[in-house]
């Protein structure tokens, strides 16, 4: 009576590991696109509203050179924004001001109009397309960094 008993609970509590499992891998969520922008189109009856061309690069995962050039290959991809889309804009930190370890960049609200050829940008798309944009968060420019060879002429 003990064997079975015990049988039936570790039957049922690897059972349910498994289907807890099978649900945390079916909540996946379409993370999004980050991207330089190439063109900004807005719709003719409203400047709202458009289209979003977006330049995304690939991640690096090996440190192989030439699976590195496979992998950097970039790629266009166009997002159409609605009215419903929500747009953030994220300002560099002042000078002399550093940003505290772990903590979320905070943004003000942008629009569409905001948008520029040359910016970075990351999209949350709408649940079930790869198209439409839900939000996109406007990032702050890159500083340039200073050459130290030419510095040292």
């Amino acid at each position: 009576m003990f064997t079975l008993r015990t049988l039936l609970t570790l039957g049922l509590v690897l059972g349910l590991a498994d289907f807890a499992l099978a649900a945390k891998g079916a909540k996946k969520k379409n993370t999004g696109v980050q991207g330089q922008v190439t063109a900004v189109t807005p719709d003719k009856d409203n400047s709202n509203t458009g289209t979003i061309t977006i330049k995304t690069v690939a991640a690096k995962k090996k440190k192989d050179a030439a699976a590195n050039a496979a992998q950097n290959s970039s790629e266009e991809k166009k997002i159409s924004v609605t009215k419903d889309t929500k747009f953030e804009k994220i300002e560099a930190p002042a000078k002399g001001e550093k940003k505290a370890k772990g903590a979320a960049p905070t943004g003000k609200e942008a629009r569409f109009s905001d948008l520029t050829t040359g910016a970075t940008i990351q999209v949350s798309l709408k649940s079930g397309s790869n198209t439409e944009a839900e939000k996109v968060v406007i990032m702050p420019a890159k500083k340039a960094k200073k050459n130290k060879a030419n510095n040292n002429n």
